[in-house]
């Protein structure tokens, strides 16, 4: 991984935890470990998401190449 990359990623990382202890202190997640965990959800759902538009544009620039 680039050095870029890794600055872009570390961004991310930190608003994510921003976002979980605002949650955290408006009392939608009690506990931090719960914190942890929907971080980590949301990390899992995000990196499913953008593999899947990844395979869906391959198979769209695949269907176009045949016609």
């Amino acid at each position: 991984m680039s050095l870029q990359g890794k600055s872009i990623e570390r961004r991310k990382m930190a608003k994510d935890k921003e976002i979980t202890s605002i949650l955290r202190y408006r009392g939608f997640i009690d506990r931090i470990a719960d914190a942890q965990r929907e971080s980590m959800f949301v990390y899992i759902f995000n990196t499913a998401v953008e593999s899947a538009n990844k395979k869906k544009k391959k198979k769209e620039k695949k269907a176009n190449a045949k016609i």
